[in-house]
């Protein structure tokens, strides 16, 4: 995914940048045979963020139990981790004295939105809890907002235009992220300047403190009164010409190939 190959001034030398270090997926590098150039000049550049900060912002656990983004004051909904070896009548027990309902489960490491749950009522929580615990022996459990969805890209330490997501079935999850259709993304976002300029921050502070470089996308919900949270970080968004990252680029007049040009150009020895 992402992967993206292009020649260092020294023409001696093939650089190829991907993103590496993913949580739960082994990356398979296929080098052909390269001659005039030698394997050992093979230079590999990682484009996003460097291991550990990946970590903080991808895995859901590290950035919310080490308090992260908390500590710096980024708002967060309510939320606490759960583990399967715990047992699941504990689990279930304990979210039931953590939370009120609705609340949401989703695995720790998991995007895409796969396996989260949005559980209504009590008699709901067994099956939900079950159905996450299949996709992943460490869970979330987080108090469920119930306003608007929107993401916020930020590319060198600066934020692109707000996008909001509006699911038509009510809720953002696999089906709606990936059927053609089924969601529509208004960019730039149809809010106040005030709410714009309040997410916008929030996600280049939350860049800062996780030390991220590249494009990372931030996704941010509101409660009933409108307030922003954030949902999580994400340091390998989508790349295609329609995903979210280009698509707020776009908007602010940067061109698919110019946007990866600069998050090319951005990667570096340095950075790994």
């Amino acid at each position: 995914r992402c992967c993206h190959c292009h020649l260092t001034g020294n023409t001696d030398i093939l650089s190829i940048a991907f993103p590496a270090c993913l949580v739960r997926s082994r990356i398979a590098l296929v080098i052909p045979r390269l001659e005039p150039f030698q394997f050992d000049q093979l230079v590999v550049v990682c484009r996003c963020t460097p291991d550990i900060e990946f970590h903080r912002a991808v895995q859901k656990f590290l950035s919310l139990d080490v308090n992260l983004f908390k500590q710096a004051g980024l708002p967060m909904a309510h939320s606490h981790p759960y583990f399967l070896k715990d047992g699941k009548e504990r689990v279930i027990s304990g979210i039931l004295s953590e939370f009120s309902f609705p609340m949401v489960l989703k695995p720790a490491c998991e995007g895409s939105t796969i396996g989260i749950e949005i559980v209504k009522k009590k008699e709901d929580l067994k099956a939900a809890v079950d159905r996450v615990f299949k996709v992943e022996g460490r869970i979330l459990a987080e108090d469920y907002l119930g306003g608007h969805e929107f993401t916020v890209s930020v590319i060198d330490g600066k934020a692109l235009p707000v996008i909001e997501i509006c699911p038509h079935s009510g809720q953002y999850d696999y089906h709606s992220k990936y059927t053609k259709g089924a969601t529509d993304y208004i960019v730039p976002a149809p809010i106040s300047q005030e709410l714009a300029l309040s997410m916008s921050r929030i996600a280049e502070k939350g860049y800062r403190i996780c030390e991220c470089s590249g494009a990372v996308r931030f996704d941010f919900k509101t409660d009933k009164e409108g307030h922003p949270f954030v949902l999580e970080a994400n340091s390998i968004p989508g790349m295609t010409s329609t995903s979210l990252v280009p698509k707020a680029a776009a908007a602010q007049g940067i061109s698919f190939p110019k946007l990866c040009e600069m998050i090319l150009m951005e990667a570096g020895l340095d950075k790994v």
